[in-house]
């Protein structure tokens, strides 16, 4: 396990609802930082290096809005303002 995931012990307590939210949140917020160092906007977390694939990023980006119309009127208002 590395220091970015949670043992699983930390769900032990969580309602499931809580946790699909917990993991939605996390694969919202992975696609976005994607995007944004795939557009030059961000450092690539391991080298520090600014890296631009706008084909790459127009992926993510693409995800991110199939999601937003896929889960609408299905999601809480802490999922909504994500």
């Amino acid at each position: 396990m590395n220091d970015r995931e949670l043992p699983e012990s930390d769900f032990t307590h969580a309602s499931r609802e809580d946790v699909l939210s917990a993991l939605f949140a996390n694969m919202v917020i992975q696609q976005t930082n994607m995007a944004l160092m795939l557009l030059g906007k961000m450092p690539h977390p391991e080298t520090g290096q600014v890296i631009q694939d706008l084909d790459a990023a127009k992926m993510f980006i693409d995800q991110l809005e199939m999601l937003e119309v896929k889960t609408k009127g299905n999601l809480d208002k802490r999922e909504e303002r994500l």
